[in-house]
């Protein structure tokens, strides 16, 4: 049987691709790989890719060219992912844009290569048959590569086509966020800005806003929408305590307390907690979206005390 009919159903599911390893799976020899390509049936696309001769060569194929050549744990990333997944905008241009675990490379020119080591399987889809980096992985690393107008608008894109969430995004950001990791800066400041402009912020953003400030500031994660009762009696639902200080931080929304009313309430519901024993340090959003070192130096000076203790 000759090496097209024996690397045909691969290849038909890979744009006319595969791998020298899938192609030893499935019986074929070095020499009977040479000889195929000496014969004109296949080409050698890559070190360690064949393609059938005469299948059209297109992006997509270039693209996966270099992910299969570059070996396991490689994916298209950043502009190229960001194309794949529909997010990118409609001049975007075709890269061959790949990360691999590092240390290693592309032999293949043209190729633009990124090396990480976070990559894990839950960052990782395959679109169009291409491994690829998914949407919220995607958003971070692009922006390492381009400006944050860019990023905003495929965030938007994704946000249209119901790929991600805000609430997915802050966490993706929260557990990628490191100092010196290059993207996180830009998709921070895309979401700050959206945050922003965000007449009522969704409270559940709360969480992985200030886990990322808390963690910056080197203190014990708290304890979310801790539950303080008295005789069995809610008192109130607290959003970040630390409950073996009685200390609690809260953030405020921007119509903070509403009506007259509803700021009697939040003052009888603070004296009773104070009354606990209990002390209270707000924030409102814009301290958590515009000025997140002042809320991290605060945090700091309040639990600072009781760590040193």
């Amino acid at each position: 049987m000759s090496v097209v009919a024996v690397m045909a159903p691969v290849a038909a599911q890979q744009y006319g691709l595969a791998h020298r390893g899938q192609l030893r799976s499935l019986g074929v020899s070095n020499d009977a790989l040479k000889y195929a390509v000496a014969q004109g049936e296949i080409e050698r696309t890559a070190p360690e890719v064949y393609a059938v001769a005469g299948v059209p060569p297109s992006w997509r194929q270039r693209l996966l060219n270099a992910v299969l050549d570059a070996g396991p744990g490689a994916v298209a990333s950043h502009r190229a992912a960001a194309v794949l997944l529909g997010i990118a905008h409609r001049d975007a241009p075709q890269l061959v844009e790949i990360s691999i675990p590092r240390p290693r490379s592309s032999r293949i020119p043209g190729v633009v290569v990124h090396r990480s080591l976070d990559l894990v399987d839950e960052h990782v889809l395959v679109v169009d048959g291409i491994p690829c980096t998914g949407p919220l992985r995607t958003l971070v690393d692009l922006g390492a590569v381009e400006r944050w107008p860019v990023v905003a608008d495929a965030f938007e894109r994704a946000l249209q086509t119901r790929q991600v969430t805000v609430l997915g995004a802050e966490w993706m950001l929260t557990n990628l966020s490191r100092r010196g990791r290059s993207g996180c800066g830009v998709f921070r400041r895309v979401l700050d800005e959206r945050a922003l402009r965000t007449v009522s912020p969704d409270p559940g953003l709360l969480e992985p806003r200030m886990a990322r400030l808390l963690r910056n500031a080197s203190v014990p994660m708290p304890e979310y929408q801790y539950e303080v009762r008295e005789g069995g009696l809610l008192v109130a639902r607290l959003d970040f305590a630390y409950p073996r200080w009685l200390e609690a931080f809260e953030v405020d929304g921007f119509e903070a307390h509403g009506t007259p009313d509803a700021m009697a309430r939040d003052f009888e519901r603070e004296h009773r907690l104070r009354a606990l024993g209990w002390n209270i340090t707000r924030f409102t959003w814009h301290h958590v979206v515009r000025q997140p070192r002042y809320v991290v130096q605060t945090v700091t000076a309040v639990l600072g005390a009781h760590m040193g203790a």
